[in-house]
């Protein structure tokens, strides 16, 4: 995505970049990581330390980004060809020189979601980011598309890799890539190119260098802001939900508007994404989880003046009516992007409409999201046994509000990863993560599985 002025349209092409330590590469071809190593430390070597901070850059607001992209890159001829090289890249590899065992997922989602503020490329639709101990996460950029379509190509990927390692197809002993038929008979031919990697040059002057420390500054403040939590909850998973025979989505929607009634005293409207895939080149629309039903049941929780078996009631009319409003969404029949279309309209043509301004204008204090796992006719779970990917999360969209991203894996278990602001007295992520493990064990409770 590339930062533009207000009524400009960008584009972008594919090719490659890696990035480590401050130096920028741009790279095509087949590699091992062994044999990329090797031949990027002469490049690492020449790296400038005044190029360390540029990618903080593409943290900025766009329109902030968008006037130093013109001033100091497009006017450039080398930072423009610079720039042209990396946004041309379908993807940007960061290898990062700290360690993210695969156990420590707030190390792990920090790495993903931000980096040290200036390693990443914000503006790039993935970067790929592996830790010196070789785990492997996702920076996504969500205007071009949904975390399920990085999932479901990160997991074919991963699908790949292991059945051509335990094939013995992918990898020699020594960790090089085998070559392919295909590049094997082009061996043979001659007709094979190998690209090796090349630095990427920037003429960093001081009114970039100290645009990317104040770019670097802003960035790190917003990093210092983000408070994350993060569980493997394996008390119970999908197997004992689906027991109790509700829909383990609406199960655990229910956890979480328990949780925030807990938590703040109060119920919000709440966002949770719901794919459109039924349609051509369909996104998302909002599933309004935050119904008459559920805050029925959730009251009913905390006074605790009903009986088991209103309780029991209670909670499977919540998740029917959770199953019958993200049908709808899924079928067009939402509001949200039908109330977004008609606000693009009233902006476009100068129509006054205090309804659809004060629509707008409510915010999401309760951002929730699902990501699946082991998608049908991509992968099975038999690809890679008992390995289980904690998925990904994204920060709170509201001041005082939490994002939560949930991941039901397999039968057992079900990752939790819980953002807030620091600087909000109302939300704590921890705490917002300890009161969505408690409510899905007293849901449990009520179900009676």
């Amino acid at each position: 995505r590339v930062a533009v002025h207000p009524g400009e349209y960008p584009h972008t092409i594919p090719r490659a970049t890696i990035r480590r330590q401050g130096s920028i590469q741009s790279q095509e071809g087949r590699e091992s990581m062994r044999s990329m190593r090797d031949e990027q430390a002469p490049l690492l070597d020449e790296a400038s330390p005044r190029e360390a901070l540029l990618g903080a850059l593409t943290a900025l607001p766009r329109t902030e980004w968008a006037t130093l992209r013109d001033d100091l890159f497009k006017r450039d001829k080398i930072n423009r060809l610079a720039l042209q090289t990396i946004e041309r890249a379908a993807i940007v590899v960061c290898l990062d020189a700290g360690n993210a065992p695969h156990t420590e997922i707030e190390t792990c989602g920090r790495m993903g979601l931000h980096g040290n503020g200036a390693d990443r490329w914000f503006d790039k639709s993935c970067c790929l980011v592996v830790s010196a101990d070789a785990n492997v996460m996702i920076n996504g950029e969500h205007a071009w598309a949904d975390a399920p379509t990085l999932g479901h190509i990160f997991e074919l990927s991963m699908a790949f890799e292991a059945r051509g390692h335990a094939k013995g197809t992918e990898y020699a002993e020594d960790g090089s890539v085998l070559p392919t038929a295909g590049e094997m008979e082009a061996l043979k031919t001659g007709t094979l190119t190998l690209y090796r990697p090349e630095r990427i040059v920037f003429n960093v002057g001081e009114k970039l260098l100290d645009a990317s420390k104040h770019a670097h500054g802003e960035a790190r403040k917003q990093i210092d802001n983000l408070d994350l939590s993060c569980i493997r909850f394996d008390v119970f998973g999908k197997g004992v939900i689906k027991k109790a025979k509700v829909s383990p989505d609406a199960f655990i929607q229910m956890a979480l508007q328990l949780a925030y009634f807990r938590d703040q005293g109060h119920f919000t409207q709440t966002y949770e994404s719901g794919m459109a895939r039924l349609y051509r080149e369909g996104r998302t629309e909002t599933i309004r989880s935050a119904s008459n039903e559920a805050a029925a049941f959730a009251r009913a929780m905390v006074a605790g003046d009903k009986s088991p078996e209103e309780l029991k009631a209670l909670l499977n009319a919540a998740c029917n009516k959770h199953v019958r409003t993200s049908t709808l969404a899924m079928t067009g029949k939402g509001v949200d992007r039908h109330l977004f279309a008609l606000y693009v309209v009233a902006v476009g043509t100068q129509t006054d409409s205090t309804f659809l301004s004060t629509a707008m204008k409510r915010g999401w204090k309760l951002s929730t999201s699902q990501i699946p796992q082991h998608i049908p006719d991509f992968v099975n779970k038999n690809d890679w046994g008992d390995f289980e990917r904690p998925a990904g999360g994204f920060g709170p969209v509201a001041k005082d509000g939490y994002g939560v991203c949930y991941t039901i894996t397999g039968e057992n278990s079900i990752f939790f990863h819980v953002t807030a602001n620091r600087d909000s007295d109302k939300t704590d992520a921890k705490r917002m993560r300890d009161r969505i493990t408690q409510a899905m064990q007293d849901i449990r409770a009520v179900a009676g599985v």
